[in-house]
């Protein structure tokens, strides 16, 4: 089984840089150099949005001119949602962009419902996905929750 920094360069980082052997440096400059954007003009740093990332691809919110990544206009939470609902067991990578860059070191996998990692500028969100959460839960966890919450009521309403 791959690292994490290895899983992020084969499944989202070589899309966005040219690898070139040194996996924590290559993933440090994809996440925090400028790429190319799908409209054009100045190569920008992804500084926004968030990314689902998986063996079998991964969706970005920020729309790069990258080939190879699926892009989406879901919210992070709802595209979250979506992934951890849908989850098959395989490794999952969440992470939220934001003005800073995200540090490699805060790139951290989720192998469990009872372990899910977002990933962030600012540090690592752990929550049991299996449990609704409390009140000191982190904000992720509540936000998600409170979607599927939201979601599960508009399809009872509807099937009504």
């Amino acid at each position: 089984m791959s690292n994490t920094i290895e899983f992020f360069n084969k499944n989202f980082g070589r899309h966005l840089v040219e690898q070139t052997g040194d996996p924590l440096a290559d993933a440090s400059r994809a996440l925090s150099s400028g790429h190319q954007m799908a409209k054009g003009g100045t190569a920008q740093r992804i500084a926004s949005g968030w990314a689902v990332i998986t063996d079998k691809g991964s969706t970005l919110q920020f729309k790069l001119a990258a080939k190879g990544l699926r892009y989406s206009e879901q919210t992070r939470y709802e595209a979250w949602l979506e992934a951890l609902e849908n989850w098959t067991g395989e490794p999952l990578l969440l992470i939220e962009f934001d003005k800073k860059p995200v540090p490699v070191g805060n790139l951290t996998r989720t192998f469990d419902l009872r372990a899910v990692a977002v990933c962030s500028p600012t540090g690592v969100q752990v929550f049991d996905w299996t449990q609704e959460p409390g009140p000191d839960a982190p904000l992720a966890q509540r936000a998600l929750w409170n979607l599927k919450t939201k979601l599960a009521k508009n399809a009872a309403a509807t099937a009504a």
